[in-house]
Parts: C-alpha cells; sequence; structure tokens
C-alpha cells in the first residue's frame, strides 16, 4: 500500500463498500438492511482506533497530528499553560492531542494526559532532538514501567531538521543516546519502537507537493511504524468488525436465492465464525495482560536486589536467588497461560459443539448426508468434516434424535462418544495441545541466556558493594559523594540488567503465543471463511444483484483475509 496509515486506510475502505452493499440492500432486501444498519451502529464506537500523542510542551505533538491528518486547522501552540485536551476525528482513528506532559507547571496537565492515555490503544511519545532531560526520563521510566503501558508505547524524535549533520549519522548519535539514557535510568531502548522525524517539513512539503522536502522529513517511515504496531498488537481485528458484519450479510442475502440447507448452513457458519473472533480477541487482551503482570513481577524481583546496594556486599548467592526467583515466577506464568489457554480451547471446542448441536446445524447435517442430497456442493463437504471434526455425537443425538445414528457414524465415534474424523482420528487428537507451545520443554530464561546476564550484575556492582564506612564519610564529603554517585550508577546498571531479562523473556512469550494463536484460532477462522466463500460462490442465481454483492463479497473477503494491503 501507499505510505498511508493503514488503520485509516481500512476504514475508509470500509465507507466506500459499505455505502455500496447498503445501497443495494436498502433496495433490494430491505429487511437484511435494517439488520445490518443496526449491527454497524453498535460497533462504531468500539471500532474506532485510539491513538494519544504524548510528551513534553512544545515537542510537536500538534504538528505531528497535522501532518499525520492533512488537518491544517489544528491549533499548533508552544503555550506550556495550555492543559486541554483535544480530540480529532480521522475516519474511524480517534488523535488526542495532550497538554504538555511533566511540564511542571500544572498538575492538571498530567492528568488530562493519563486519561487519553489511559483510554487509547497506542501512545506516540512525542521528543525533540534535545531527547530527555533530567525530568523527563524519570518520569518516562515510571510511565512506561511502573505503570506498565510500555507495550502502548511508540517513540518519536521530532524536529530533526534542527540540528545540522547527515541525517543518518545523527539518527544513529540520537540512537545512542537514548539507548545510554534510558540503561542509566533502568530502560531498555529495543522495548520501544521508535522513528526519527521532522513533522513540519513534512506538512510544508505536501502543502507545496515538495517530494525532496518529503522525502528528507523521514515522515513516511513513522506512519510505516505506525502500520506496523496496528498490525502487530492486532488492532485492525477491531475495524475488521465491520467487514464481517457485511460479509455476514451479504451470504445471509445470497443464500435466500439458495435451498434451506443453504441458508441454514450460512447462518451456523456466521455464528460460528463470531464465536472464534471472539475467542482470539479475548484471549489476546488476556495475554497482553499477563505479560505486563510477569514484566511487573521481574522488575520488583530485581528492585530487592537494586535497593541493598550500596547497604551490604551482594554475594553469587544474592545474584542466583533473583536468577532462581525470576525463573520461578517465569514458569509460574507460563502454568498459568498454559492453564487460561487450556481452559479457553477448551471452552471454545464445547461452544462451538453448542452450535453444531442446535436444530439448525443438526438440519444441516441431516440433509447433507441424506440419499436426496445429491448435490456437489464443496461447501457442503467442507462443512460436514467441520462438523464431524467439532461437534459432540452425544450432543448431537439428544438434540437430533435417532436420526443421526441412522446416519452411520454411530460406530465410528471414539471413546468419549465423539464424531470420527475422515482419517479415523477423534476429537481428543485434534485439540490443540497447549502444552506443545507453552510446556516444560519452552524455557524463556534459557532462551535469553538469564544466568549469563544476571551474573554480569556482579561484575558491574561488585566494586562498590562492600558496606560504607560511617566514619569515613562523615570525615570526607568529597569521598561520601563519590561513593554515593557510585551506588546510584551500580542501582542504574542493576535495574537495567534486570528491565533487559524482563523484556526479552516477555519477547520469547510473545513469539510463541503467537504460533499458538494461528494454531487454535486463525486455522479455524480460514477454515470457516473458506467454506463461506465456496457457499457464496456456489449460488447459482445469475442476476445482476447477487452478481454484484459476491464481487463485493469478495472484496470484503480479501480484506479480511489480508488488511494489509
Amino acid at each position: 500500500m501507499d505510505k498511508e496509515l493503514l488503520y485509516y486506510s481500512l476504514s475508509e475502505k470500509e465507507k466506500e463498500i459499505e455505502e455500496r452493499v447498503m445501497k443495494i440492500l436498502k433496495s433490494h432486501a430491505p429487511t437484511a438492511f435494517s439488520e445490518a444498519s443496526a449491527k454497524l451502529a453498535a460497533s462504531s464506537e468500539e471500532t474506532r482506533l485510539s491513538i494519544a500523542f504524548v510528551g513534553q510542551h512544545n515537542a510537536g505533538k500538534s504538528t505531528i497530528i497535522s501532518a499525520l491528518t492533512g488537518n491544517r486547522q489544528i491549533k499548533i501552540s508552544s503555550n506550556v499553560e495550555t492543559d486541554t485536551t483535544e480530540k480529532y476525528s480521522w475516519g474511524d482513528v480517534v488523535l488526542y492531542d495532550t497538554p504538555g506532559l511533566f511540564a511542571g507547571v500544572k498538575t492538571s496537565h498530567d492528568e488530562a494526559a493519563y486519561k487519553a492515555i489511559e483510554e487509547s490503544d497506542l501512545i506516540v511519545f512525542c521528543l525533540t532532538s534535545s531527547l530527555f532531560d533530567d525530568c523527563l526520563i524519570g518520569d518516562f521510566i515510571s510511565l512506561a514501567y511502573r505503570r506498565s503501558y510500555r507495550n502502548k508505547i511508540i517513540l518519536v524524535v521530532n524536529k530533526m531538521s534542527q540540528e545540522d549533520g547527515e541525517f543518518g549519522e545523527l539518527e544513529d548519535n540520537y540512537r545512542a543516546t537514548l539507548s545510554r539514557t534510558l540503561e542509566e535510568q533502568g530502560g531498555h531502548l529495543g522495548d520501544f519502537p521508535i522513528a526519527f522525524i521532522d513533522a513540519k517539513d513534512y506538512r510544508e512539503g505536501a502543502e507545496d507537493e515538495d517530494e525532496e522536502l518529503i522525502e528528507l522529513s523521514n515522515f513516511k517511515s513513522f506512519i510505516e511504524l505506525l502500520n506496523e504496531q496496528i498490525s502487530r498488537k492486532g488492532l485492525t481485528a477491531k475495524l475488521l468488525t465491520k467487514f464481517t458484519i457485511l460479509s455476514d450479510t451479504i451470504s445471509s442475502v445470497l443464500s435466500e436465492a439458495g435451498s434451506v440447507t443453504d441458508k441454514n448452513m450460512t447462518a451456523v457458519l456466521s455464528r460460528l465464525e463470531r464465536t472464534v473472533r471472539n475467542y482470539k480477541r479475548d484471549m489476546r487482551y488476556t495475554m497482553l495482560g499477563k505479560e505486563s503482570k510477569l514484566r511487573t513481577e521481574i522488575i520488583n524481583i530485581g528492585d530487592g536486589l537494586t535497593s541493598v546496594i550500596g547497604e551490604h556486599e551482594i554475594t553469587d548467592d544474592d545474584i542466583n536467588d533473583v536468577n532462581i526467583r525470576i525463573k520461578r515466577a517465569t514458569d509460574d506464568a507460563i502454568d498459568d497461560i498454559e492453564k487460561e489457554l487450556t481452559q479457553v480451547n477448551d471452552q471454545l471446542l464445547d461452544e462451538l459443539g453448542d452450535v453444531l448441536s442446535t436444530d439448525m446445524a443438526i438440519y444441516v447435517f441431516k440433509d447433507i448426508n441424506s440419499e436426496r442430497y445429491l448435490s456437489d456442493s464443496l461447501a457442503a463437504v467442507d462443512f460436514n468434516n467441520f462438523i464431524k471434526k467439532y461437534a459432540s455425537y452425544e450432543k448431537m443425538i439428544r438434540n437430533g434424535g435417532d436420526a443421526i445414528s441412522k446416519l452411520g457414524f454411530g460406530n465410528v465415534t471414539g471413546e468419549k462418544g465423539e464424531l470420527a474424523l475422515s482419517g479415523g482420528a477423534t476429537l481428543s487428537q485434534a485439540v490443540i495441545q497447549m502444552s506443545y507451545y507453552f510446556g516444560k520443554a519452552f524455557k524463556p530464561t534459557e532462551l535469553v541466556g538469564l544466568t549469563g546476564k544476571l551474573a554480569k550484575v556482579g561484575k558491574v556492582v561488585g566494586p562498590v558493594m562492600a558496606a560504607m564506612d560511617v566514619a569515613l564519610v562523615i570525615a570526607d564529603k568529597a569521598v561520601e559523594e563519590s561513593k554515593l554517585r557510585e551506588i546510584q550508577e551500580a542501582r542504574k546498571k542493576c535495574f537495567n540488567a534486570v528491565s533487559a531479562v524482563a523484556s526479552d523473556i516477555i519477547g520469547e512469550l510473545e513469539k510463541q503465543y503467537s504460533l499458538m494463536e494461528d494454531e487454535v484460532f486463525g486455522a479455524k477462522i480460514k477454515e470457516l471463511s473458506d467454506i463461506r466463500t465456496k457457499l457464496v460462490t456456489e449460488v447459482r442465481s445469475g442476476t445482476e444483484l447477487a452478481n454484484e454483492l459476491k464481487e463485493c463479497y469478495s472484496i470484503i473477503n480479501d480484506i479480511i483475509e489480508n488488511p494489509v494491503i
């Protein structure tokens, strides 16, 4: 896609296709039009993406928003006294322009900014080429690590053209300075995606159609970074809710041209797909919370060691104790995640089974397995296989009576009374084994080299670990100050080592979860989506209305399958 914000681009595409579909429905399917209108209206607020722009006053937050949206009416002011949060709607994106954070002028500044931060999906933390000052860095560390907003933060260094020198060289220098500054305070630059830009240059370049100035602004890299974060954090799923509503509506309308079985199959497929998507969304939020909790716990373990530096000598036993406690906390977190995922997977399978055991699903199952069903429908074949994979034979017998057992599946059920798969395997063998992803074989503390990293802590802080000589301190003020500086430096480095370990462990967890997410949720969603697509394309109505709806359906589902376009 061109260099524009993915979410905004998707929202514009959604509006365009929604207008086209709803125009057709209003004229030819008024009932479907009314139902879709109500569903779209109900989802409008929850599907909006929100981004908070925060940072110290005069960091160019308003200019960045103006450059991003093309809105030249946005008030740009360097007045530190401004203490209101401005809210801008840009398609289905909400942008919060907050007052100067940590300005030290009014506590209302920070209160307004923190409210926007709490309500936002992403936080763009804006710096100038001056980077962090002594006050700002401490508050940033608190925001990112103590308040656990690290996962939402994108760093942006603005006003790059104010500095002399080649852009690439300046960027390298700033990265080195930021890395050093964050490490001194117990942070880790690798925790934050970062862009170096000049929003004013981009805005002026866009106005004057000056491609050279646009290129020099490096603003497109910021947009690419936003797109990457929106996709990585699964935020496109919010907007895809609307596409799903339109997709469901079209398939329902088209199924009216088919048999009663086609109509029922469409309804069941829609319900199944919504169920899986809801579980996927909820589990993603749950996982982010568990990752944040583990990070906080690891940081707190590190605080126990950091706080005693300068009070008594730190021994290898102290380091080993921290090592063991971090391993234990990580193992406990993995156990908790595995239990949660196993429970969620079981609940999902139960709910899929419940849907497939409804009267409507049983009607479809009986019809496509009866002798009179002579259709060459690929959708019917795939739907039949899906039912056999996930439905409970016991529930189907209870709800469907003898008619189910007469279909000939009773003699091939597994020990637990489950319908057999085509290859003879039972459902218990088809269930994803969570231990494959998060079991005993998964040791993130070993993958990140925890032992080696924490061993370095002893080398870093060793020279200042001896207890302070009180008499010496009192007698020599210079020695006291020197010793205190050494202790402070050692504490920062110790905290940073533990923080880096926490970041690496969370990174390994996230990689593993993404693999599991594709297996548990993604594969099922694709399977159901493919069945629905086949069913829609098999509708034999050659009317202009049907053909246009099929075209819209194809466009919508291409976007759902591949939103990064």
